[in-house]
């Protein structure tokens, strides 16, 4: 017996079976913690893909829809994360993400409907949004963060 360990933590000799069972625990216990180090580790990396994504700039755009049933074109800033669209008035609108889809309309297009917003995020692409409403005058407002 070690001298140097508390009373209580005293070792006792054990026989053969229980050494055997002693070293699958042991066993068992280094196989969990690599797999609580490898949890941790991807967790860091999650985390860091969150950090690399956040945005942090936004960029506010208001266009006016001066005509109905007409096409209009809003370009997303360079390395744009998310945006957000919706008209001034709460009115409903269509929304593309390519030309010639919203002003006829002819699909496929998105209704945003009253009283909506569309949002999107995680965007890893550079992207024109394209809208037009039934009415004329309405403001489209849009914030995009980079």
């Amino acid at each position: 017996m070690s001298n140097f360990l508390p009373q209580n933590l005293r070792l006792r000799k054990i026989d053969v079976v229980d050494a055997i069972t002693l070293i699958t625990l042991v066993k068992t216990i280094e196989k969990i913690l690599v797999i609580e180090e490898i949890t941790t580790i991807k967790n860091i990396e999650n985390v860091e893909n969150i950090v690399e994504v956040a945005a942090n700039q936004p960029q506010i755009y208001n266009v006016t829809m001066t005509n109905a049933d007409e096409e209009y074109i809003q370009g997303l800033p360079v390395n744009c994360k998310k945006f957000l669209i919706h008209t001034r008035d709460e009115s409903p609108f269509r929304l593309a993400f390519e030309t010639g889809k919203v002003a006829a309309p002819t699909e496929p297009y998105f209704t945003v409907l009253e009283n909506q917003v569309y949002y999107e995020d995680n965007l890893k692409v550079l992207i024109n949004l394209y809208f037009a409403s039934s009415s004329a005058g309405k403001v489209i407002e849009i914030i995009a963060w980079s």
